[in-house]
């Protein structure tokens, strides 16, 4: 049998996209530069949450900073039993997003591939509406598909 290990930090990049906390007012993840990458998958968990759901959208941009967004089309997995580690099937989803479940303590896996972005928009990162009260959640990106695998890879933020 061939090996199938995936070594994240020599193979991928992971970049903390949010860091836990409430998403009350919403929340953008930092703009991954997909130019050194083919694929980012965002994770997305959620907590306890008093409120409403968020909207969750894709947005492709032209800068580093966010400038230029424009909402994408994208698939996500979702895992909105408590405490599972089972995803459904994957949706696709229209660039208007999807809406996150009330229920605490589920996740979502969103799959974007750098060819899903128009030209001149090397940068891509997910965004969360305000929920209306405290939503307790974060966001890691896990960048693969490198261009500059190896034991030291670049930032994916710049």
């Amino acid at each position: 049998m061939a090996d199938t290990r995936f070594y994240l930090a020599q193979e991928g990049h992971p970049v903390i996209g949010v860091y836990p906390i409430s998403f009350n007012g919403g929340k953008s993840t930092s703009c991954i530069n997909m130019g050194n990458f083919s694929h980012v998958s965002f994770i997305l968990a959620c907590g306890a949450h008093v409120g409403n759901a968020m909207t969750i959208i894709v947005e492709e941009c032209t800068g580093a900073n966010g400038a230029g967004n424009n909402p994408i089309a994208f698939d996500v997995y979702k895992a909105e039993t408590a405490d599972t580690d089972v995803l459904g099937a994957r949706v696709p989803t229209l660039s208007t997003g999807f809406s996150t479940s009330a229920n605490n303590d589920v996740y979502y896996v969103i799959e974007i591939d750098s060819t899903q972005l128009d030209p001149g928009y090397p940068y891509v990162r997910v965004s969360a509406s305000d929920p209306s009260g405290a939503q307790l959640a974060s966001v890691i990106a896990i960048c693969s598909g490198s261009r500059l695998a190896g034991d030291k890879s670049p930032t994916a933020i710049t």
